[in-house]
């Protein structure tokens, strides 16, 4: 901070208010801070008249307003809600998922892409065009997913010609079906980490997912691929309906693997939504009214989609993240951009329609949401709000019950 110069707010700035206070939140850091309104209002105004830091406090009669206003002013910059300078640049996405192909051996129930026998759009030479204009952003990581990435004719080339490339975290994500001694000598000097959807603790609780066989299999996987010193395995389980009291049991499970235990959340898209009845947890108020908001650390909600994250689909396609896969979020064909660092760095980005709608998903936006005084701390996910604005949920889950829990948190000195 220099108290010479003059201060705005930051461009992820989230606001809001109740009564008398205000509350100033970063959305991609997830901190907070609590002011009065008529502090918020003084801001407000000195800021519209562009006076700097030293010349606020020069305003200011007491020498007690002077200590609170500089220490205010300084940890609302550590807490990055306000910044002296405009950002010019956008931000340029480091962590890549690549869903090589839509095919997949297994047809498991809650799969959001509808995986199956969809014929490849992109060819090996096809996939490496992708990778070479993902390398220009400079990622930190890149996760070839699918459908399922080892039916992908020539996935050992694949990642052969990325580690070549690349000295950055190489993933893959696979139902763990189709390894064998073979190609596991071949793929794990190429990789940082394998991620195994297995949705189960045993055959049975699996099989009721993911079909006959498959945890014997995955488990199998595990072990061999563990013989060969390879130990950054993780088991992904969706929770469901069925295995969601099996939770602890999961954790055990892969205490018991050596593997790290990765719980995601179920999505009534694609042959989840065919399955929806049989799969989507109850969450009913009655069932959130049993449990608490964790509060010993709350943070404002924040999403990396398009600033940290980016999902490129098995055509080529461009999305926020691999939950956010609609056409309306579609940012262009990664093969038809001749500057990619530029799109992103140089905000060409944001002058598509498509831009438009996916901000239309952050809660102090949409119209279901933007009056909520809560709605900076209420979602996990903006493929919620997604789902809520087709109609696909009635409402945010548990949006009433969540609410009031949420307000007598943030707000309890109101």
């Amino acid at each position: 901070m220099e108290k010479g110069k003059t201060f705005m707010w930051a461009e992820s700035i989230g606001i809001l208010t109740h009564n008398q206070r205000v509350i100033l939140g970063n959305t991609d850091s997830g901190e907070w801070i609590k002011i009065s309104q008529e502090c918020y209002h003084i801001l407000q105004k000195v800021m519209q008249q562009q006076y700097t830091v030293q010349e606020v406090l020069n305003a200011l009669q007491t020498e007690e307003d002077k200590v609170y206003m500089s220490d205010l002013i300084e940890k609302m910059f550590k807490l990055g809600v306000v910044t002296q300078s405009r950002q010019e640049k956008g931000e340029i996405p480091r962590y890549i998922t690549f869903a090589i192909t839509n095919r997949c051996n297994l047809r498991c129930k809650h799969c959001s892409v509808m995986a199956g026998d969809l014929p490849d759009a992109l060819n090996l030479e096809g996939c490496k065009k992708v990778v070479e204009k993902i390398l220009t952003l400079k990622p930190l990581q890149i996760v070839f997913t699918g459908g399922e990435p080892l039916l992908k004719k020539g996935i050992i080339q694949l990642l052969e010609y990325t580690r070549e490339r690349f000295n950055g975290t190489i993933g893959i994500m696979t139902n763990g079906t189709l390894f064998t001694k073979e190609n596991i000598s071949k793929i794990i000097p190429l990789v940082d980490s394998i991620d195994i959807s297995i949705d189960g603790i045993d055959e049975d609780t699996c099989a009721l997912i993911r079909g006959q066989g498959v945890f014997s299999k995955v488990v199998n996987a595990v072990e061999l691929i563990q013989e060969e010193g390879f130990k950054n395995i993780s088991l992904s389980m969706v929770l469901t309906r069925e295995n969601q009291p099996h939770t602890q049991e999961f954790y055990k499970l892969n205490q018991r693997l050596g593997t790290k235990p990765i719980l995601r959340a179920f999505s009534p898209i694609g042959r989840g939504g065919v399955n929806r009845s049989e799969l989507e947890i109850d969450r009913t108020e009655e069932n959130l009214q049993e449990s608490k908001i964790d509060n010993s650390d709350m943070k404002v909600c924040s999403c990396g989609a398009l600033k940290r994250i980016l999902y490129v689909d098995y055509s080529g396609n461009m999305f926020p993240c691999p939950v956010l896969f609609d056409k309306k979020y579609s940012m262009g064909n990664i093969l038809e951009q001749k500057d990619l660092p530029y799109f992103f760095a140089e905000r060409e980005i944001e002058k598509r329609s498509n831009y438009k709608s996916f901000l239309g998903l952050y809660p102090q936006n949409c119209s279901e949401c933007k009056d909520c005084d809560v709605n900076l701390f209420c979602w996990s996910c903006l493929h919620h709000i997604d789902m809520l604005q087709k109609g696909i949920i009635n409402k945010y889950p548990n949006c009433e019950a969540r609410k009031r829990q949420l307000q007598n948190i943030i707000w309890e000195e109101d």
